[in-house]
């Protein structure tokens, strides 16, 4: 479990830990602010966290910190780098806990755990509401009313069909069906099914 704490801490300060099997473990200490961007997730074998705050200019993220910690010759946690966005706002795990994405308005910055790439960009669509994973490598969410989707990399970015919401849209299980609701002419919404699937891929008619 991972939690952030002013206790015992300097006016101004607060500290990210972590309780891990009936222990506490000190993970790093950053200025206090109003929202704060911590969680923890399993790849590949290793255990990752990230840790930041909104008054920041980045936000952290080690990996098996607590074999770091709990080292004799470490004792602390060691980033393994650095999401330089300042005053980051939403911070998340894809789906498949690859990825570390980390946003403020148009500015991301995305960590690829398997390959150790990371990226940092800015999105010129103007966004209605942060982005999501909306699977294991792709971010979702709305630009000038339409789902707008783009992989972790900023590339390969699509606006898809109007909507009036927010966060984009919802995907069936295997990805074949879209769900979002859509403005009606006479006012109001209406929840529209759009089937992801074309050529070989549709349904054979009876």
């Amino acid at each position: 479990m991972t939690y952030v704490t002013n206790k015992n801490m300097p006016d101004g300060l607060v500290q990210a830990r972590i309780w891990d099997q009936g222990r506490d473990y000190q993970l790093y200490n950053f200025p206090a602010g109003s929202k704060y961007l911590i969680d923890a997730a399993r790849y590949a074998g290793h255990w990752y966290y990230f840790a930041g705050s909104d008054t920041e200019k980045k936000v952290n993220i080690y990996e098996d910190p607590v074999s770091d910690i709990t080292n004799p010759d470490i004792r602390r946690a060691i980033p393994t780098l650095a999401l330089n966005v300042a005053g980051a706002t939403k911070a998340a795990f894809s789906a498949n806990a690859r990825f570390i994405e980390v946003e403020n308005g148009q500015s991301f910055g995305v960590y690829d755990i398997e390959t150790q790439s990371n990226y940092q960009y800015r999105l010129k669509a103007p966004l209605a509401a942060p982005l999501s994973w909306m699977d294991g490598h792709r971010l979702i969410g709305q630009s000038g009313g339409q789902v707008f989707i783009t992989d972790y990399d900023s590339t390969n970015q699509h606006k898809l069909v109007n909507t009036t919401v927010d966060t984009g849209a919802l995907f069936s299980q295997d990805y074949n069906h879209m769900m979002t609701f859509q403005p009606l002419k006479k006012g109001g919404v209406e929840l529209v099914n759009v089937d992801m699937r074309a050529g070989v891929d549709l349904p054979k008619q009876p």
